[in-house]
């Protein structure tokens, strides 16, 4: 019953700022966490595997960076192929634009990697096998953008994809914070239930995923470049 709960604070907690429009109100979702956490007979950091350790220093900017390095080579390619288009001066530089939305998405990113994963891996109790985890925690995180479900299969099976990435690394440390590294520079905005741009760049020509296009094409193709953000 205590473990119900804490899940159904916490989620509400996380979504209601992106439902009532106010991101401000994710703060309040950290105070939750830490009394779920201490609720469950756990320390708050232990609670969703947050304990900070020497491998935990080395594992998290390394996962950070191997990140930016695939989003780098992706908007690269994208801004060459005409995918995207920035609305910052070219001069400003592809990494100095990209650094722009870091510390908005540093708390959400945290927020969701514990309600999606870390609550799960430690909080539950549960004894995972490593598989089993993989896939519980990549359809909690699928189900957990409940704002862009609507969007259709092809954004369903993008989101599994970084869910699987994501999970994976937990269960490879045991440890949460390489999520949170691998996270923080693929997530999207997650205040605009209707923005699916990463904070500088855009598509020109958005294609809808929830239908193949006229001539029986694959929706797949819309989605097979590497997104800017996740």
């Amino acid at each position: 019953m205590r473990l119900t709960l804490a899940f159904l604070a916490l989620f509400a907690a996380y979504q209601l700022p992106e439902g009532v429009g106010q991101p401000v109100l994710l703060l309040a979702f950290f105070p939750l966490a830490y009394i779920a956490g201490r609720m469950l007979s756990f320390t708050a950091a232990r609670a969703y595997g947050l304990e900070w350790s020497r491998d935990a220093a080395v594992v998290t900017p390394a996962f950070f960076a191997l990140a930016v390095l695939l989003k780098l080579g992706a908007v690269a390619a994208g801004l060459h192929l005409a995918i995207y288009q920035t609305d910052t001066p070219r001069t400003a530089g592809v990494a100095t634009a990209l650094s722009a939305g870091l510390l908005m998405t540093f708390l959400p990113s945290i927020a969701e990697d514990i309600l999606t994963r870390g609550f799960w891996f430690r909080a539950s109790g549960i004894r995972w096998t490593p598989w089993v985890f993989v896939a519980a925690s990549s359809a909690i995180y699928v189900a957990n953008h409940i704002y862009r479900l609507h969007l259709g299969y092809g954004e369903w099976l993008m989101l599994a994809t970084f869910g699987v990435a994501y999970a994976l690394a937990v269960m490879r440390f045991q440890s949460l914070w390489p999520a949170v590294g691998l996270e923080l520079r693929q997530r999207r905005r997650r205040h605009d239930p209707s923005d699916h741009d990463d904070v500088v760049f855009r598509q020109p020509h958005p294609v809808d995923l929830r239908a193949p296009r006229h001539g029986g094409g694959c929706p797949c193709a819309a989605w097979s470049a590497p997104p800017v953000a996740g």
